[in-house]
């Protein structure tokens, strides 16, 4: 989760381009954040480190005073540990 997007777990397919509207709230706040989001990367579950099927949402109309909030809110919550190495892409570029 950031302040430009999330990514979700789906319990059915999704594509490329697909829009989503999406309401949340963190488990630090109170508030409700409500967002229409744009597929822009759907994660199948197949490799190694995969969290299961999902899809990278990018926020694309979210109100500007919300998104500062949820920016706020983010900096509150532990950083995600990180699945994959940084290396890991690189080496499956260069393969």
């Amino acid at each position: 989760m950031s302040s430009q997007g999330c990514l979700i777990a789906c319990d059915s397919g999704v594509l490329r381009g697909q829009r989503l509207v999406m309401s949340f709230r963190l488990p630090t706040s109170g508030l409700w954040f409500d967002a229409e989001g744009e597929v822009v990367r759907v994660i199948e579950g197949w490799r190694e480190g995969d969290p299961g099927y999902a899809a990278g949402v990018r926020f694309v109309e979210f109100d500007r005073r919300a998104r500062l909030e949820l920016g706020v809110d983010l900096r509150e919550l532990p950083q995600a540990p990180m699945t994959r190495s940084p290396t890991a892409r690189l080496k499956q570029l260069a393969a």
